[in-house]
């Protein structure tokens, strides 16, 4: 059987397809092809396991030489712009009677602009939970890839020592914020040993118990080390974070497109209840929190069922009943373009300098106004209450109304959060 499996920009994206291999699909009765844009951290890191094939989505020749010369059984992806562009093209040989089901991976509890948009000609999208569907177009498979085998699984034996491990995870790319609130807080952490990914921002530690690392190939090799783990808020750090069960920060960046790790952040946050810091002075109330209510926080996590897909299943099933509705593309375009165009009028909230403005904007604007009077039997009650919030500076207050409402309420939430971010 040949899979093609399509990567993406981060480590994240191939480190889920890659446990999808090593967990779920035997090797030696398959033939597998990888297909990544100019990436080269992750291609270095692909070309050790896998043949893969470097190439862009505006390559139209080049991807449908692919697919002739591969002939693919079946196509898995963590979503993206390749992913559209291949399963398009694929999409379009069922007219020759040519089927090659097409599996989705959307890891992020708000979906990328691909999912969105290309939703109508996948046939299989797995998702984390059930409010995604809202954006789809076709039905979703609520659950999510194992990231181990089982939690002792190739981790290396936690060492007998005296102090407490903090494992700290910045991602592919890195986060100069996250580094920066670590250097800020460099004191919290006298008592522990640090083990730091730092991505492409890294720093320099005269400590020697801060082990720093621009990347970790084999992240799981750490997780046994740690107690505590501060991470930033991608898809596949949180799926391993509900996995290995340890209490944790989210760090979203606060860069990625639609503010998503936020958005992830949040959703995470409501089941497992660990905290979120988005700067120094958060992440340092977030950790003091963490450790002296650390045991409740493992016994929260412990308590989680995770709801694992499995993925010889999907497999199987993938393709059954193919419907490909090719003019919702652009329907789903239009929404998508419709839905983060109301977006802007919210940069322009200065909640701290400008509080008359502010409050004046929040009662004649029409987003946020009607989206309060919307969500609330008291309309007016609400809206009243963020305003008096904003009159005397309570930025501390006026945020936990808005998670509360983001949690609550999941398709206000790029609304809700760009605000959040903006206090």
């Amino acid at each position: 059987m040949n899979l093609l499996f399509i990567s993406n920009k981060t480590l994240g994206h191939y480190n889920t397809l890659e446990r999808i291999i090593e967990n779920q699909i035997q090797l030696s009765n398959n033939n597998i092809l990888f297909i990544n844009n100019v990436n080269p951290l992750v291609n270095s890191i692909i070309k050790k396991k896998y043949n893969l094939l470097i190439i862009n989505c505006f390559n139209f020749i080049k991807i449908f030489y692919l697919i002739f010369k591969f002939k693919p059984d079946y196509i898995v992806s963590c979503s993206g712009n390749i992913a559209f562009v291949v399963c398009f093209f694929t999409s379009l040989l069922k007219y020759f009677n040519i089927y090659i089901p097409n599996i989705i991976i959307e890891q992020n509890y708000f979906p990328g602009k691909s999912t969105v948009i290309g939703s109508s000609i996948y046939d299989t999208i797995i998702c984390p939970n059930k409010q995604t569907q809202r954006f789809i177009t076709n039905p979703i498979l609520v659950g999510d890839i194992k990231p181990f085998l089982n939690n002792n699984d190739n981790l290396i034996n936690k060492q007998d020592k005296s102090k407490q491990t903090i494992l700290i995870l910045s991602g592919t790319l890195g986060y100069k914020k996250l580094t920066q609130a670590i250097v800020d807080n460099i004191e919290l952490f006298d008592d522990y040993n640090i083990i730091f990914q730092t991505g492409k921002h890294t720093a320099n530690f005269t400590n020697p118990n801060i082990k720093v690392f621009k990347n970790i190939e084999n992240v799981k090799e750490y997780y046994n080390l740690a107690d505590i783990i501060i991470a930033t808020a991608g898809a596949t750090t949180i799926s391993e974070l509900l996995f290995i069960k340890k209490p944790f920060i989210l760090f979203p960046c606060d860069f990625v497109i639609n503010n998503h790790q936020m958005i992830n952040a949040i959703n995470v946050k409501k089941i497992s209840g660990c905290p979120i810091a988005t700067n120094s002075s958060e992440l340092k109330s977030s950790f003091i929190k963490l450790t002296q209510n650390y045991n409740d926080f493992k016994i929260q996590l412990n308590s989680l069922d995770n709801n694992y897909i499995n993925f010889n299943l999907v497999l199987k099933k993938s393709g059954e009943n193919i419907k490909h509705c090719f003019y919702k593309i652009f329907i789903n375009y239009l929404f998508w373009k419709i839905y983060n165009i109301d977006n802007t009028h919210i940069k322009i909230l200065q909640l701290k300098s400008k509080q008359l403005e502010t409050c004046y904007f929040i009662q004649k604007r029409f987003g946020l106004l009607n989206m309060i009077k919307s969500l609330f039997t008291n309309k007016l009650t609400t809206t009243q209450i963020i305003v008096s919030h904003i009159f005397n500076n309570n930025i501390n207050k006026i945020k936990e109304i808005l998670i509360s409402l983001a949690i609550e309420y999941y398709y206000t939430q790029i609304e809700i959060i760009d605000l959040y971010q903006r206090i």
